[in-house]
């Protein structure tokens, strides 16, 4: 028998029964592994294992300083849920809190770099305060690096505390968004229940592609949510409106106080450098200080920047 015959030799049986060992044994640990992970998906939908998801979620610490706590979850996690007791808080405390948060998503979305939300409604919630949280360190890209999709959001009553406008206002939530691919779709409306506040706004961002539509309008009645956070006490309406690119993009501002003409100014941008063109009416100045006096009646506006 020669050399390159006895390497050829066929396996002997004791080799066989090795082999075959060795094989069953790797299916077995990977059937084993496969079993630990479904059993744990399945425990984290249970009692325990919700009580589990909250202490997680109370143990994030973004550097903002924003802060989420959830009393309780029932449902399923992984199609509808619902979280009761949910709170958020900036660095100085308690700024939002919601009793019930409905949620309707696809969480194995993640495995494609998605998060999916087909409804996100809240019945009633409570802003106390505006956020105040932690100015960002790192530079970074607008748009989130995975794809959003939101199909319904709402809020049916938003109680705004007298801390933030003076007196206890309601309002309402709506919209929806698409973020994928570095691109943004918004619609979001807001409104003043028993009230004529409200805000509209339409966003279509694409900085990958080099596009930015913006469509955007308020009406502020003296009074209201909106005029007392902007220290306004005439009647208010504001539109902006314009389209094009982030590099070359051309809008206009315009509003009105008492229905009288107060702002009207033509927006532009060009690569980086923004301009603005046009008047302003003295009384759009909140307060009653030296500038308002100054510019009133009307005051020419030439801005570059």
């Amino acid at each position: 028998m020669t050399e390159g015959e006895v390497m050829d030799a066929p396996p002997t049986r004791r080799q066989r029964t090795w082999d075959g060992r060795w094989q069953r044994w790797v299916a077995g640990l990977l059937a084993a592994l496969l079993l630990v992970v479904a059993g744990s998906l399945a425990w984290l939908d249970t009692g325990p294992g919700h009580r589990f998801l909250v202490s997680r979620i109370a143990g994030i610490t973004p550097p903002s300083g924003l802060r989420i706590h959830v009393d309780r979850i029932e449902g399923s996690i992984y199609r509808r849920a619902v979280l009761h007791g949910v709170t958020l808080s900036d660095p100085k405390g308690a700024f939002l809190d919601a009793p019930r948060v409905e949620l309707d998503w696809w969480p194995f979305a993640w495995l494609s770099n998605r998060l999916d939300i087909d409804r996100l409604v809240i019945p009633v919630a409570t802003l106390h305060k505006l956020p105040r949280l932690n100015p960002s360190r790192q530079e970074g890209p607008i748009l989130p690096a995975f794809d959003i999709r939101l199909m319904q959001f709402s809020v049916g009553r938003l109680v705004i505390d007298k801390g933030v406008t003076g007196r206890v206002q309601q309002a309402t939530l709506s919209g929806d968004a698409d973020i994928r691919g570095g691109r943004a779709v918004i619609d979001l409306s807001a409104r003043v229940l028993n009230g004529e506040d409200a805000v509209n706004i339409t966003l279509d961002s694409r900085p990958d592609d080099d596009r930015f539509d913006l469509d955007v309008t308020v009406n502020a009645p003296a009074g209201g949510v909106l005029a007392a956070m902007a220290g306004l006490r005439q009647d208010a309406n504001l539109r902006v409106l314009g389209e094009g690119s982030w590099t070359r993009w051309n809008g206009r501002l315009s509003g009105t106080l008492d229905a009288e003409p107060a702002v009207d100014l033509m927006l532009a941008a060009r690569s980086g450098t923004y301009s603005a063109s046009g008047s302003l009416k003295g009384a759009a100045l909140a307060g009653k200080g030296l500038a308002q006096r100054l510019f009133s009646p009307r005051v020419a506006v030439q801005a570059m920047g």
